[in-house]
């Protein structure tokens, strides 16, 4: 079994991750990726048969799509640092409160678009209405 990484970037560009074999008729046969956990790209497993005097026969491929977001890299604490960067916006726009409220909702929309926080798409639309009907009442005021 042979087995292979393709970076995104350069598709042409092949890393050998693992190249294993074995003699007996019934086998398992493995090939650990665990050094390649964080390595995002596309893995490729190709099975071969080498029966006496054939050569290699071909029998199979698994291919393994692999991408990992900062929220998997980050995990529990990506929410922690979100909130320390939203409240890090809304203390540059405190001089004026609609100033703030605009870059608390920035701050929503950076953190989602970066991929720290996971929020669904309702939840942001849900926080870009009240924030516009609090800048909008604070503009009475």
């Amino acid at each position: 079994m042979n087995v292979v990484r393709s970076d995104y970037g350069s598709g042409l560009y092949s890393t050998p991750v693992c190249d294993t074999s074995n003699v007996n008729a019934a086998s398992l046969i493995t090939c650990d990726l665990s050094p390649n956990i964080v390595t995002n790209g596309t893995y490729v497993a190709r099975a071969y048969v080498n029966r006496t005097g054939d050569g290699e026969t071909f029998v199979d491929v698994l291919r393994l799509d692999k991408e990992s977001s900062a929220k998997d890299m980050i995990g529990v604490d990506g929410i922690l640092w979100s909130m320390f960067f939203i409240i890090t916006i809304v203390m540059l726009g405190l001089w004026r409160p609609t100033v703030g409220i605009l870059f608390a909702v920035m701050g929503v929309i950076i953190v989602q678009v970066l991929g720290i926080m996971s929020l669904g798409l309702t939840s942001v639309l849900a926080i870009v209405v009240i924030a516009a009907l609090l800048a909008f009442e604070m503009r009475k005021q």
